[in-house]
């Protein structure tokens, strides 16, 4: 092989390792990441403060856990109620026919 097809190789297999060593740290840092990104995000989609204490999300088994959800009501409306707010709710997705067929939540 030439020299050039030898470096093509190695910055090919670099940046193979680079996204892996990513997804990998995407998988494990994900709940802090949708965390933070319904605590600020959100607010400035929707218009009104939103609050989540705690996310743990399992993308293998489908499962999606929240604690402590709220947002808040909009201007105009009484600031001591909150529009939603949920203690702890879970979402529960069947992960081999989430592809094939729209499904139901059987726990929520």
């Amino acid at each position: 092989m030439s020299i050039v097809v030898k470096r093509i190789m190695k910055v090919f297999f670099g940046l193979i390792l680079v996204l892996v060593i990513l997804l990998i740290a995407a998988f494990f840092c994900i709940n802090s990441i949708v965390k933070h990104s319904i605590n600020t995000g959100a607010p400035k989609l929707l218009g009104v403060n939103t609050h989540v204490d705690m996310v743990n999300i399992q993308p293998l088994s489908g499962i999606i856990h929240f604690k402590n959800l709220t947002l808040a009501n909009p201007e105009g409306y009484t600031k001591d109620k909150c529009l939603f707010a949920v203690n702890e709710f879970y979402v529960s997705i069947n992960m081999r026919r989430s592809s094939q067929t729209p499904s139901r939540s059987k726990r929520f």
